[in-house]
């Protein structure tokens, strides 16, 4: 069940599995011993996660959150700067990031996604027939504040030079970016979850069929010592192991 070295033991496949199907009990009895010695009581855990990943696959399991953990309230922050905030305002946060290594921190993956190219129908229809991606590259550019402009990357992928950028729009929200490009402000790069409902209502095109890999990744953190609280250990659980990231990825 274990492999283990010098420094650290970790669960092999078999071990995982046999791990995911034996927890619940294990939380099931660990709740049932904390009612029994009257120490049952309400939590509040405050969570910071970007709105659009929220939207996308928190709000939705909620209701499995409730039926997991009833004792147990989530509050939402989705307030920049969540790193730098855990332990004072935040118990728990999600980011994304390019690379994130703390010994400060319990650091662990969610998911990685590709990113594609966006524009409104309307700025689409302006530019004439079959645009080309040097032409889009012409466009201001909508820019998340912790990705780096994907432009050149996708020139490069069709096969095409890189481009200076005519103007450029910083955005620290991914919603809001891409509002900004339904709205016709230029051309952003962004996430199929986050694209999504746009797309279906017709308020953006997708500009290339092919993925680029995001240079960010989200992750879980929280503070070491905060993962000998079973609550802790409950909201890792479902927000890290259960959540379907990796079927949208």
């Amino acid at each position: 069940l274990f492999d283990r070295s010098n420094r650290e033991v970790r669960l092999t496949e078999p071990g995982k599995r046999l791990f995911s199907r034996i927890a619940p009990s294990f939380e099931a009895l660990h709740d049932a011993c904390d009612e029994a010695r009257g120490q049952s009581r309400q939590w509040v855990l405050r969570l910071g996660i970007p709105p659009g990943f929220a939207k996308a696959f928190v709000m939705p399991r909620l209701s499995d959150w409730r039926r997991r953990a009833p004792s147990t309230q989530l509050q939402f922050d989705t307030a920049p700067q969540a790193l730098s905030r855990l332990g004072h305002d935040l118990d728990a946060a999600i980011v994304y990031e390019s690379d994130l290594v703390s010994r400060d921190l319990l650091v662990q993956e969610i998911g990685r996604f590709g990113i594609f190219p966006i524009v409104s129908p309307e700025r689409l229809a302006s530019m004439g027939d079959e645009p080309t991606p040097r032409d889009f590259a012409k466009l201001p550019r909508l820019v998340l504040s912790n990705i780096r402009d994907m432009t050149d990357e996708w020139l490069a992928m069709e096969g095409y030079p890189p481009t200076k950028p005519v103007a450029v729009s910083t955005f620290n929200s991914g919603p809001i970016m891409v509002d900004a490009a339904a709205s016709g402000l230029g051309m952003g790069f962004t996430f199929e979850f986050l694209a999504r409902p746009y797309l279906d209502s017709g308020r953006l095109v997708r500009l290339s069929d092919k993925e680029i890999e995001s240079p960010v990744t989200y992750y879980f953190v929280c503070q070491h010592k905060r993962m000998d609280e079973h609550v802790m250990r409950q909201l890792r659980q479902w927000l890290v192991n259960d959540m379907p990231t990796v079927r949208a990825a």
